[in-house]
């Protein structure tokens, strides 16, 4: 009986190096990952730069004192701060107000220009060519699309959150919110009109729905009844790159299981804040 024992006891020993124990290892790698990712996160989200800069983003976008110099731009460039990250603040703030006037953006020029030399100014040429910065209108298309589309959110909720301005705490990206809309019976045809303060043409194309088609089940003998549970496959394309927040808030999105829907997410490239402006960059 002493033996059966020591057997038994032997063989647990065996079981739990060849089936617990290679767990508890992959647990602890995977704890240590998490731990270093949380502490790099946690050391960017901390820094002065990082919260200040999201601070005036975040006016930007609430339409704050678009139509004047900004402070903070010029303190980003008496500094003589990262030139990406002023052309970036600079760009934003001409996308809040629908543009900047004359006289604020020659300002910008020659701030810029006398700090970081005159080369810097093939860099206004190339964003003015691709749109980024142009005078101002009059639609305040992006004020507009702001209320319409509730694209700021200031009162977040982060227990149990329902939007997806969630992921940005405070944001809710464009894209992102354009595909909510799709998802509802009317999609966004009973938002034409805002929808046309977008730039560059819009159309719609409807394709009919067959039956059997449209989850990962869809190969598998249905009912037309459970089809219903069967989750929509949405394949999202991106033309010139989106974001790693884009991203989260379609993921986000999708986890939300009134809408129940699964979004594939095809892009030309992967972007942030540096690498969108770097092929316009002229140093």
């Amino acid at each position: 009986m002493h033996a059966t024992s020591q057997d038994k006891t032997v063989q647990e020993i065996k079981s739990f190096v060849e089936n617990v124990l290679p767990q508890l290892m992959a647990q602890k790698k995977s704890t240590s990952e998490h731990t270093t990712i949380a502490g790099l996160i946690h050391e960017q989200v901390n820094n002065t730069t990082f919260s200040d800069d999201l601070a005036a983003e975040q006016e930007f976008m609430v339409c704050a004192d678009i139509d004047k110099p900004s402070a903070y731009i010029e303190d980003k460039i008496a500094s003589k701060a990262d030139l990406r990250n002023v052309m970036r603040l600079i760009c934003l703030q001409c996308a809040a107000g629908s543009g900047l006037k004359d006289k604020l953006l020659n300002h910008y020029k020659r701030e810029v220009a006398q700090v970081y030399g005159l080369e810097v100014l093939l860099t206004f040429s190339n964003l003015e060519m691709a749109g980024l910065l142009h005078p101002q209108t009059d639609s305040r298309a992006y004020a507009v699309l702001r209320k319409t589309l509730h694209l700021t959110v200031e009162d977040n909720v982060e227990v149990d959150p329902k939007d997806i301005s969630y992921v940005h705490s405070f944001y809710a990206p464009l894209t992102a919110r354009l595909v909510e809309l799709s998802l509802k019976p009317l999609g966004w045809q009973t938002l034409k009109s805002q929808i046309n303060n977008l730039h560059g043409p819009t159309f719609e194309d409807f394709q009919a729905q067959l039956i059997g088609i449209g989850g990962r089940n869809a190969g598998s003998t249905v009912s037309e009844g459970s089809l219903l549970h069967v989750p929509r496959v949405v394949l999202v394309c991106f033309v010139g790159g989106c974001t790693f927040a884009e991203i989260a808030a379609l993921r986000f999105l999708a986890d939300q299981e009134d809408n129940n829907v699964e979004f594939l997410i095809a892009t030309t490239k992967i972007i942030n804040k540096n690498t969108f402006l770097d092929s316009l960059m002229s140093t």
